[in-house]
């Protein structure tokens, strides 16, 4: 495999921290607006953000089974079969925990953390 599992575990993660980063220098939006009110460098953004985590989700999760072909021959077809088997049972889990919350309503992190601290301190 040529270590492609480690570079591609690398690249995952630099697209990670650009997706944290580029939030830095996202438009502002603009309040009261829908998305269709929004400027085009905000909807570009949006639109590019959002693609860009679906891919590297995918490629996250490619990579967790190509680490596991790399240890097939160190740790034999059976125990890499377990570890691909909880893979699998970890991705439909986070899947549909992520379907009940976007469902049900998840909650505001900066709402909560507003109720939590006094005005006074921020």
């Amino acid at each position: 495999m040529d270590y492609s599992h480690g570079k591609l575990g690398i690249a995952v993660m630099a697209l990670c921290y650009f997706q944290a980063l580029a939030g830095f220098v996202r438009p502002k939006r603009k309040e009261g607006a829908d998305h269709r009110g929004q400027s085009v460098g905000r909807r570009v953004f949006d639109v590019a953000h959002l693609s860009l985590g679906r891919v590297v989700v995918v490629l996250g999760i490619f990579n967790c089974f190509t680490g596991i072909l790399v240890t097939r021959p160190y740790i034999g077809v059976e125990k890499s079969a377990v570890w691909a088997g909880l893979s699998v049972a970890a991705i439909i889990l986070t899947g549909v925990v992520g379907s009940l919350i976007q469902r049900y309503g998840g909650f505001d992190v900066v709402e909560i953390y507003r109720q939590a601290v006094p005005a006074s301190t921020l």
